[in-house]
């Protein structure tokens, strides 16, 4: 709803001329932990809510639970180094794979390095298409979630203009 009220202060009133009835607008809030889309209608000075869906399981905490559960499957089949059992060697992998994710918001290519005891594990050449194949399950989740939101307001009467907006950490992953 914060989200909603501060779009409609700025920028409120292009919608409304534009249109000339109420525009509807989608917020998908991508935090850490949860994913949220939302319906607000825009008539003048009002905004309504139309509905909220949510995924409390699909955020960026998951895009790093895949990253770390494939690299730590990397690092047994190519080193012979199992960094779950070690809390210090997953924490650091955990890390990496977080930076990871951030790299690839703004490059086409990374490298994962990370130590475990007396190894230095890397993984060099990652291209971006690869991070989006290895997410599809999770934007699978996503597009189900906006679906679902779409449903909701198809059931009230009203249609959805396109127009949308995402906010939060994970929206920095280019493929959403």
């Amino acid at each position: 709803t914060a989200v909603a009220l501060e779009f409609g202060v700025y920028r409120g009133a292009q919608l409304q001329t534009q249109h000339g009835s109420p525009a509807v607008v989608a917020f998908v809030d991508l935090g850490e932990s949860a994913a949220c889309v939302s319906l607000a209608a825009y008539s003048g000075p009002t905004v309504q809510m139309l509905c909220h869906c949510y995924d409390q399981n699909l955020g960026g905490r998951e895009v790093t639970r895949l990253l770390f559960e494939h690299f730590a499957a990397e690092a047994v089949r190519q080193y012979g180094v199992d960094v779950r059992p070690d809390p210090r060697a997953s924490l650091r992998l955990w890390k990496s794979c977080e930076d990871l994710k951030k790299v690839f918001s703004a490059n086409t290519t990374a490298a994962l390095e990370f130590e475990v005891a007396e190894h230095d594990l890397r993984f060099r050449g990652l291209q971006r298409s690869w991070f989006e194949e290895l997410l599809q399950p999770l934007l699978g989740r996503l597009d189900t979630l906006l679906q679902a939101a779409l449903q909701r307001l198809q059931a009230t009467g009203r249609t959805s203009d396109g127009a949308g907006t995402a906010v939060a950490g994970l929206c920095r992953v280019e493929a959403v």
